[in-house]
């Protein structure tokens, strides 16, 4: 269908991938959007099953329909959608969720986590600036967590944390992924900026416990 995504298969196989995660691309107006779902929903059946002969697992990224990345596919019940109707043929097409679009799209952290659990595959953690245009973090740009202006911090952490254990992501038997996706802090190192992140996921942790 692709030879860029052919030889991107290829890549991934060669070096030993067992993900693959996808976007779905521009958005664009409400009266061709059937026939782009359509057109993206042969792509994942035909993607998926290329990925398929490596032992590939392909993760479809839910992205904002009208903030900033303006994407075809922007809210978690049309991203499940898109994945429930290739099933049973395509078995290996899952969700993975970003934290950071969740506000983006206008949802709340729970509530995306609930629909996207039943093909939740990995979740990255991450941060967002919505409020103020005139921040230059303003949009999709992964600033840290914790910075002014930002909507994820450690109560918010806390709460997607509960809301993963609660679909069973994470519990003493699964041990979902959680990678962490962010620029560093202005003025400070990238390992600084990770040591910072760890300190807000190990306080939201204790917040959970208390």
């Amino acid at each position: 269908m692709g030879l860029v995504a052919e030889d991107q298969i290829r890549l991934a196989a060669a070096v030993g991938a067992t993900g693959f995660i996808i976007a779905s691309g521009a958005n664009v107006p409400d009266a061709d959007r059937p026939a782009a779902k359509e057109a993206f929903a042969q792509f994942c059946r035909w993607f998926a099953g290329e990925a398929k002969r490596h032992d590939i697992v392909v993760m479809l990224e839910p992205f904002d329909r009208s903030f900033t990345k303006k994407y075809l596919y922007g809210s978690s019940e049309e991203c499940v959608e898109l994945v429930d109707s290739l099933q049973p043929e395509v078995d290996n097409l899952g969700i993975e969720l970003d934290m950071a679009h969740v506000p983006l799209m206008r949802e709340s952290f729970e509530h995306a986590i609930k629909v996207c659990a039943p093909y939740l595959k990995r979740v990255h953690l991450g941060n967002c600036v919505m409020k103020d245009p005139a921040n230059p973090w303003y949009g999709d740009k992964h600033p840290p967590m914790g910075i002014d202006g930002g909507e994820i911090d450690v109560p918010e952490l806390a709460g997607i944390l509960e809301s993963l254990l609660s679909v069973g992501y994470l519990s003493t038997e699964n041990r979902g992924a959680l990678v962490l996706e962010m620029q560093p802090f202005p003025g400070r190192t990238p390992e600084e900026t990770v040591d910072d992140s760890l300190r807000r996921l190990t306080q939201a942790w204790e917040l959970i416990n208390a």
